[in-house]
């Protein structure tokens, strides 16, 4: 597979990245993940803003999104992947220096992968339905920076697996706040509920198309925390990424989430999301 490194495009197996890169040490950097449905961009200007916030609240000194969307394009058609469904991922590090906490010198340049990932089957089934397990959310207080620091967010999501679910749900402070790669919406009575924006959460880009497909649906959505103890209260609840899209939490806890199956509104809302898809 051809992918972008530090200014060209190669082969994977030819990526070599330095020991003393800060990526590599630190996690000190920040990714992306963008979809493409059959060669076409899904909101990928929002997803360079959300990089440009990430790179700007790190201090990482890199210019150049502007450049991604193309270098991105040449990817999927040097992969033969401009007619099927798939993932970029573009990860960008503060570059290499010798080791210390304290930030390197401005000439340092930054370490710049991207590469793409065909969408896995199981992200399709996430339509009809998941299971999902409260985890504790031992996550930095800054989870807003989209950070490639995400050891917090696998131990969570393989203690879901462990489970018998298929995602996990953070729980911190006695209310849920996202998912360990996804947000988190309830409905109950016609109405939308999701954790307030804020540096508790990332500013999901699918959370925001969501938004504006409760306008255009007239369905209203509360931004207040949900609590735990009232999930099964719920008449719905559903998760949101760019891979999963709209995916219908059945079951949480190995309880059923109302009846066990896709609700009204997540049925809705998943149609409108294919709808807008298709129009792309």
């Amino acid at each position: 597979m051809k992918v972008f490194f530090n200014g060209s495009f190669i082969e994977k197996e030819d990526v070599k990245i330095s020991p003393d890169d800060r990526g590599f040490l630190f996690g000190d950097g920040v990714y992306e993940v963008i979809r493409s449905y059959n060669g076409k961009f899904f909101m990928f200007s929002e997803h360079i803003s959300r990089l440009n916030y990430s790179l700007k609240e790190l201090k990482i000194n890199y210019y150049e999104t502007d450049k991604l969307e193309k270098i991105a394009k040449e990817l999927l058609k040097l992969n033969s992947f401009e007619n099927i469904d798939a993932t970029v991922y573009i990860q960008i590090t503060r570059g290499v220096a010798v080791r210390s906490l304290k930030f390197p010198g401005g000439d340092i340049m930054p370490t710049v992968y991207i590469t793409l990932n065909k969408l896995n089957e199981h992200y399709y089934s996430y339509k009809n339905g998941i299971s999902a397990f409260l985890v504790d959310d031992i996550r930095w207080k800054r989870c807003d920076i989209k950070s490639v620091n995400l050891l917090a967010n696998v131990i969570a999501h393989n203690q879901a697996i462990d489970n018998g679910s298929e995602i996990g749900l953070f729980v911190k402070d006695g209310i849920i706040t996202e998912g360990t790669h996804v947000g988190v919406f309830g409905v109950k009575n016609g109405s939308l509920i999701t954790h307030p924006a804020g540096k508790e959460i990332l500013p999901s880009i699918t959370r925001k198309v969501i938004f504006d497909l409760c306008i255009k649906l007239e369905i209203p959505v509360l931004e207040q925390a949900i609590n735990p103890e009232n999930v099964f209260n719920l008449d719905e609840l559903f998760v949101v990424g760019t891979s999963p899209e709209i995916a219908p939490v059945i079951s949480l806890n190995k309880i059923p989430i109302a009846n066990g199956k896709p609700g009204i509104i997540s049925i809705k809302l998943q149609n409108a999301f294919n709808k807008l898809i298709k129009g792309i």
